[in-house]
């Protein structure tokens, strides 16, 4: 199902962009769209990629508030470089436990009558990010941009601690090479109506 899901994906945010109709709007994913972790350790930098963003949305009422989003990305679906670095990756984020990480919108807020072709609008948003089994509400600005072809697209980042999780930073050769606590969740995600 994960597969039928990360081929006709139904992105974040996206459906954000419905316009005042009182229609529920879906978007379908394209294959532009990422969702990356940035990170930091002792001996330098990392990047993970996923660009498997999965999950149903729908906007209710033509109301901001009234907005729901759920979002998957598949933990196994992120390439972090050499494969021992997606194994650590896996490990670390309890793959075989909490096979995706999900956020749930719970409220987005934009200026009324912001949207136009091409113009970046930004957006309040708060929901509830779980990773590794564990939840906890966040609240971030994304920017969000609608396309004269009818595409959207929403991009943003947030600053995370994997402690905060409940994971333990990874390490290797007995500790010596050591995660640093916090990384960077970004995303730019585009979508086309269904």
């Amino acid at each position: 199902m994960m597969n039928k899901l990360a081929r006709s994906s139904i992105l974040i945010i996206a459906i954000l962009f419905g316009g005042a109709s009182f229609d529920t709007v879906q978007y379908e994913a394209l294959p532009e769209s990422r969702l990356w972790i940035d990170g930091t350790s002792s001996v330098g930098s990392y990047q993970c990629i996923s660009d498997r963003v999965v999950g149903l949305g729908q906007l209710e009422d033509g109301r901001h508030t009234s907005v729901r989003v759920d979002v998957a990305v598949p933990v196994r679906s992120f390439n972090c470089g050499p494969r021992q670095f997606d194994i650590d990756f896996a490990n670390a984020l309890k793959a075989d436990a909490h096979p995706a990480l999900s956020f749930s919108l719970h409220r987005a807020d934009w200026p009324p009558g912001s949207f136009s072709d091409g113009t970046w609008v930004s957006m309040s948003v708060t929901g509830e990010f779980e990773v590794a089994g564990e939840a906890r509400n966040i609240a971030f600005t994304v920017q969000g941009q609608r396309l004269a072809s009818g595409q959207v697209r929403v991009r943003g980042a947030h600053r995370l601690r994997m402690t905060d999780f409940g994971i333990e930073p990874p390490s290797r050769l007995l500790g010596l090479v050591r995660s640093h606590d916090e990384i960077v969740v970004r995303f730019d995600l585009r979508a086309a109506p269904r």
